[in-house]
């Protein structure tokens, strides 16, 4: 195959995206809201954004399915105006490494991140750092870019892009305008190509953590909570401060909830866990944290709300608001 010839969309350029962050994080286009949510329950939550929010059916048309075994490929970056000059990258993927133990307790052994760094130095990166307007809110297109430039390098490199489900692109420590970690998700009306040279192939790029200098505060927890959002499961914190779940969530608050002796490590809360496909194994388990039985929970998707007053009035049909840590869940009183 030429790869000057890249395939064509299958969908008509009027469907490309409107170009925005989602939560300033998580990296998705927008498309019109689809009614995922058909229940008539009075406590049944009901999406907004058809995407990464509460109340409806994970679109695996988009989002991954978190069951299984997840092959990522760690790819280590640098850029002209950002060398990397330090070997061996140890510190690097020590420092992530510690995200397979986390998803898989979390996940009661469903979920299993194989992680693994196929090519043993960094790749070069086509333009400066500072080129690609790094910051909280950039564009969807954006994104793709510094994904399909990370990937392309790292094929041109040797690396074989076809035995991965997802990537980490790492840059190197003196990145500094790589500052946050956004997690970028497909959008199939506008598929992500990259040349494959050792399969002579176009790759669909679906779904990459792109993580920045924040690695070194928040650790491996931060690779857990990224993709997390691969699976479909939204961020549970508002961007004036941890108001929501706190740290009773891994969405929530990274670092954890507060104990004497400092943050621990978070867990996920009982929608999260129907989402991300461990709801079936906890009922004869401890709930960690607090997090409410999945049996009790009728609104069936993601997340610990921080519950809006209305929901809170929903009393009266036979729902009350169950405090967990410095978030709120709905339930169902019988």
């Amino acid at each position: 195959m030429d790869p000057s010839a890249r395939p064509r969309r299958l969908l008509p350029a009027a469907l490309v995206l409107a170009l925005a962050a989602l939560l300033a994080l998580l990296v998705v286009p927008a498309q019109p809201a689809r009614a995922y949510n058909a229940s008539s329950s009075a406590c049944a939550l009901q999406g907004t954004t058809a995407y990464t929010d509460e109340g409806q059916q994970t679109d695996h048309t988009r989002f991954q399915n978190p069951i299984g075994t997840k092959q990522i490929g760690l790819i280590y970056v640098d850029f002209p105006d950002a060398p990397g000059t330090t070997l061996p990258l140890t510190s690097y993927y020590d420092t992530l490494k510690g995200a397979t133990d986390w998803m898989r307790n979390a996940s009661y052994g469903q979920t299993t991140l194989d992680i693994r760094a196929p090519y043993a130095n960094r790749v070069h990166m086509p333009k400066n750092s500072t080129d690609y307007t790094w910051e909280r809110g950039f564009s969807w297109s954006t994104h793709q870019v510094y994904v399909e430039d990370a990937l392309t390098a790292a094929a041109n490199a040797g690396v074989d892009l076809t035995r991965y489900d997802m990537f980490y692109v790492v840059p190197t420590a003196t990145a500094t305008a790589i500052g946050h970690s956004p997690t970028f998700i497909q959008d199939p009306a506008s598929p992500t190509w990259v040349w494959n040279p050792r399969t002579g192939t176009w790759v669909t790029i679906h779904w990459a953590v792109t993580f920045g200098q924040d690695i070194w505060t928040w650790g491996y927890k931060v690779a857990d909570h990224e993709t997390g959002h691969t699976f479909g499961l939204p961020d549970l914190y508002a961007f004036n401060g941890n108001q929501y779940v706190g740290g009773w969530d891994l969405m929530g608050r990274i670092s954890g909830p507060p104990t004497p002796s400092g943050p621990t490590s978070g867990d996920r809360v009982a929608p999260e866990r129907h989402t991300s496909g461990a709801a079936g194994t906890t009922s004869h388990r401890p709930h960690r944290h607090g997090a409410a039985p999945h049996g009790s929970c009728r609104g069936r998707r993601r997340g610990s709300l921080a519950l809006k007053p209305a929901l809170v009035d929903r009393a009266a049909s036979g729902c009350r608001p169950v405090r967990l840590g410095d978030g709120l869940y709905e339930r169902r009183t019988q």
